[in-house]
């Protein structure tokens, strides 16, 4: 389960030395690490093996926690990591309607 975060405690610009998210990445996910399954569709383990100058966020810069990992840019969600999504940072997507 998420961590419990109060609406006034989301922006990354307010303190919060005790903010300690649940972790999470989906098995499926690491499962599918590209460094290592030839195929693989997802980021590596690693945040700090991705080429983040080639990267880029409708929601601006990406900025990065003490552990290089990227922060949400709408701010504390509860959890850190990427749970079901494949890329550290934004993941980009396009689902189209019939």
């Amino acid at each position: 389960a998420r961590a419990v975060v109060a609406d006034e405690k989301v922006p990354w610009a307010v303190k919060w030395p005790d903010y300690s998210p649940t972790t999470f990445t989906a098995p499926h996910v690491l499962a599918n690490d590209s460094t290592v399954k030839p195929g693989g569709w997802a980021d590596p383990v690693d945040p700090t093996s991705v080429d983040w100058p080639c990267r880029a966020s409708y929601e601006g810069p990406i900025a990065f926690d003490g552990h290089q990992q990227p922060l949400n840019p709408r701010g504390r969600t509860g959890m850190s990591q990427r749970g079901y999504l494949g890329k550290w940072g934004a993941n980009h997507a396009a689902d189209p309607i019939v």
